[in-house]
């Protein structure tokens, strides 16, 4: 009895380590028992800086004032890369200000990440997330079907059309429709008409494509991800510590991502690779279920400065 009663304590545990998205996702902290998942931090990153901008708004704090888009802390210019390129596209100028706010951000950001921004800072992907662990849940019941969609490469398409628009018209389109910009400003100021347009883009998420805006169209995001092709922050696997489970594919947003790491640290000494791919938001969802410590946050090239 006390033979069986392991083994199918064993079997729960295997079966747990093996889940799906939606197990995963929920289980997170009965697969790293003891630790609080990157996940929660995520998320209480994006609410407390959201928080922070509005309540500046609201108390007249000069400390954090106007949106993700551009602001300013405590008279410190800070401006959103993309948002800067169609300011430049737009207006045919550069300010001091506006030089100064671009350089720190890609600085910042070069440092921590590239994409880091859209996992622990962009106020949609908090619902973005929400929707996937909703999408998955009606998939596992049936209830949608998992559809193929086209290349994620079609993202740069939309990142050139949207700063073509600025050059040629002079107004800066994509920010009116924007759901991270959206978002942060009815959180700061006052809600509009327009969070129609992002309870649209959650319902085709939700039924029909998976993280559709942030893989297929998001050019902020899609800025980032170039930005984190060299940035130094990333995700590096280790081989010798994987047992290949799978869980990190299933909660991946792009598993290939992943496919490409294991290629690599086969090729290396240590048998170590960085995860480099553009797609890469080190969301960090691939830690949090991954029981044998096989992934965790690092920083590229100081083996080449020390």
């Amino acid at each position: 009895m006390h033979k069986d009663l392991n083994s199918n304590t064993t079997g729960k545990k295997e079966k747990l380590k093996r889940g799906n998205f939606y197990e995963l996702f929920i289980n997170t902290r009965k697969l790293r028992p003891g630790r609080i998942s990157y996940r929660c931090v995520r998320w209480f990153t994006i609410i407390v800086l959201t928080a922070t901008f509005a309540l500046s708004f609201s108390w007249a704090l000069d400390f954090l004032a106007g949106s993700l888009n551009g602001s300013r802390l405590m008279s410190f210019f800070l401006i959103d890369l993309y948002t800067g390129l169609e300011y430049v596209a737009a207006h045919k100028a550069i300010t001091m200000n506006a030089v100064i706010g671009f350089l720190t951000i890609l600085i910042f950001y070069f440092v921590v990440g590239g994409r880091t921004f859209c996992a622990w800072v962009c106020p949609y992907n908090l619902l973005a997330e929400l929707g996937e662990i909703l999408h998955e849940y009606l998939r596992k019941k049936g209830v949608i079907k998992k559809r193929r969609m086209y290349s994620e490469k079609i993202r740069y398409a939309f990142w050139i059309t949207f700063l073509l628009i600025p050059l040629i018209t002079g107004t800066i389109f994509f920010e009116s429709f924007n759901p991270v910009d959206i978002l942060n400003r009815a959180f700061i100021y006052v809600p509009t008409v327009m969070l129609l347009w992002v309870a649209l883009l959650l319902f085709i998420e939700v039924f029909y494509a998976r993280r559709f805006w942030c893989k297929y169209v998001c050019p902020t995001g899609t800025t980032y991800g170039i930005l984190g092709k060299v940035s130094l922050l990333r995700v590096r696997y280790d081989l010798n510590k994987c047992t290949h489970c799978g869980n990190c594919y299933k909660v991946c947003i792009e598993p290939t991502l992943l496919t490409d790491a294991l290629k690599d640290s086969k090729t290396t000494k240590d048998k170590t690779a960085f995860v480099t791919g553009a797609s890469c938001i080190n969301c960090a969802r691939c830690i949090d279920v991954c029981p044998y410590d096989a992934l965790k946050f690092d920083f590229r090239f100081l083996d080449k400065i020390t």
